[in-house]
């Protein structure tokens, strides 16, 4: 059994373009339906095209946003989050950015899911920080790391004066609502499209917590890796 302090010997850190590969899936991790299928088709194209937008600025998932947490040289988990409004503005650059990595074909056969789901991730707080993911190597699981990653979204929203942190989950995805739900979030919209659940995505629920309290002792992130 891993020892408490192996476990402690985890550090976050501002993720950097070059993790791209690392954390690719990660992503896919915390979206293995959701995400091929506005991605895809299927895993491994979703999986090549998390890798490209990653290193990319303004858009869902850029390493400009994402703080990871590694051991030993290796991510084994991530967390990316902006300001709501800043969310809501990437999304006519996504389908831009798809069109122009995948081709018109792909972009013209996933828009009417892409449509479905935004649909179904309402932005109901402005004033707030999105989570757009936060995942964790399955084998680094149940051992503080995401709590770690949550604690750092919302020490960031702090930081920027936002009062809130907003995500959203998919509805059978009974393991997050789980954790988020012990941290303090409630569900705020619970949203299905008939086009998605033929797809195999039962529903999006959104989540929320206020944290406009103060601020936690200080917690300093790692410095990135020189080069």
């Amino acid at each position: 059994m891993e020892t408490l302090a192996a476990v402690s010997e985890v550090r976050l850190r501002p993720a950097l373009p070059s993790d791209a590969a690392a954390a690719a899936p990660l992503i896919l991790e915390a979206g293995p339906v959701f995400l091929p299928l506005c991605f895809g088709p299927g895993p491994q194209r979703a999986l090549a095209l998390l890798e490209t937008l990653f290193r990319l600025p303004d858009n869902y998932f850029s390493a400009a946003d994402a703080v990871v947490a590694e051991r030993d040289g290796r991510l084994v988990g991530i967390a990316l989050a902006t300001e709501a409004r800043r969310h809501e503005a990437h999304g006519p650059r996504m389908f831009g950015l798809v069109g122009r990595h995948r081709g018109l074909g792909t972009l013209l056969r996933v828009l009417p899911d892409a449509i479905a789901a935004c649909a179904c991730t309402p932005c109901v707080h402005r004033d707030a920080l999105y989570m757009t993911i936060i995942a964790v190597a399955p084998e680094c699981r149940s051992r503080g790391i995401g709590a770690r990653l949550l604690a750092d979204v919302e020490r960031r929203a702090r930081e920027q004066g936002l009062s809130r942190v907003t995500l959203h989950v998919e509805s059978d995805h009974h393991d997050a609502r789980r954790f988020y739900e012990r941290h303090g979030y409630a569900v705020i919209t619970e949203r299905r499209s008939p086009r998605l659940v033929r797809q195999g995505v039962a529903g999006l629920v959104g989540m929320c917590r206020e944290v406009n309290g103060p601020l936690p002792p200080p917690f300093r992130l790692a410095a990135p890796p020189a080069g």
